[in-house]
């Protein structure tokens, strides 16, 4: 064995112990460092599972939009007499098409006027 000093062998055990404290710190910092990254990777993954879930209905309600629809007149006619079209883009055409129709009325109705005002001339 090393012949020291009673002052230095003190002194190393001082250090000994200085460092061991030192190591018990950094464990425990360790330790709460891994539980943050284990709480931040769950609110990751519950992120992602919102993500997908919200992807996933919004492509259920854009499905109903994307298949072919018939949007002939009568068919548009018959939504706007309806209380509650299928869809939004349907209550859309089923406005628009009640828009048309009272822009007709009004048309034909300036039409009747102008003519009484000035009727037309056979030859």
């Amino acid at each position: 064995m090393i012949d020291m000093p009673l002052d230095a062998a003190r002194s190393l055990k001082a250090i000994i112990e200085d460092l061991r404290a030192l190591l018990d710190r950094l464990a425990a910092v360790q330790q709460r460092l891994q539980q943050r990254v284990a709480a931040s990777e769950a609110l990751f993954h519950q992120s992602q599972a919102h993500t997908t879930l919200f992807r996933q209905e919004q492509e259920a309600r854009l499905a109903p939009l994307s298949a072919p629809v018939d949007t002939s007149l009568a068919t548009v006619q018959r939504w706007a007499r309806q209380d509650t079209p299928p869809t939004g883009r349907h209550a859309a055409d089923a406005d628009l098409a009640q828009r048309l129709e009272a822009l007709y009325a009004e048309v034909a109705a300036l039409r009747a006027y102008v003519e009484d005002v000035f009727p037309r001339k056979t030859a």
